[in-house]
């Protein structure tokens, strides 16, 4: 929900001006030599933001996007020394506790919910976490078949 709020909040404020473009990592197709050649780990870790050859990532990657849509002066004042500290800190921390944070936002502890609902039916159909068979059998409603 931390991303998703401020991709949300990003999105608003680029609204029909097309200034910046987002990319799903978890697209199969994703190809970090395609993307500043970052890393699906590394993407998972933190926000990255690519201008032509360079690569921000972390604060700095939060500030470039904040700045690329029109909050450019609100930005430039983030990155005076004390306060750039400050938000280091802070991203440092939100960063790392991301995803409990997530549950306190609205609709958070639902996509938390969902999130880990479907992590656990990809671990079964790998066959992860059976002890024997038939406790990672899916429940498939066969009603219609006995008709």
């Amino acid at each position: 929900m931390v991303c998703l709020t401020n991709k949300a909040i990003l999105t608003w404020f680029d609204r029909r001006k097309g200034r910046l473009d987002f990319i799903n990592i978890r697209d199969p197709s994703y190809s970090p030599a395609a993307n500043g050649n970052v890393a699906f780990e590394d993407a998972m870790r933190h926000i990255h933001v690519i201008v032509g050859d360079q690569v921000a990532e972390g604060a700095d990657a939060v500030l470039t996007a904040y700045s690329k849509v029109g909050l450019g002066w609100l930005m430039a004042a983030l990155r005076l020394p004390v306060i750039r500290w400050l938000i280091e800190a802070l991203y440092s921390v939100v960063s790392r506790h991301r995803h409990t944070i997530s549950r306190w936002l609205p609709g958070g502890a639902a996509l938390a919910s969902a999130i880990t609902a479907a992590k656990d039916v990809e671990s079964a159909a790998m066959g992860y976490g059976c002890e024997d068979e038939e406790e990672c059998m899916l429940d498939y409603d066969d009603d219609d078949d006995d008709e």
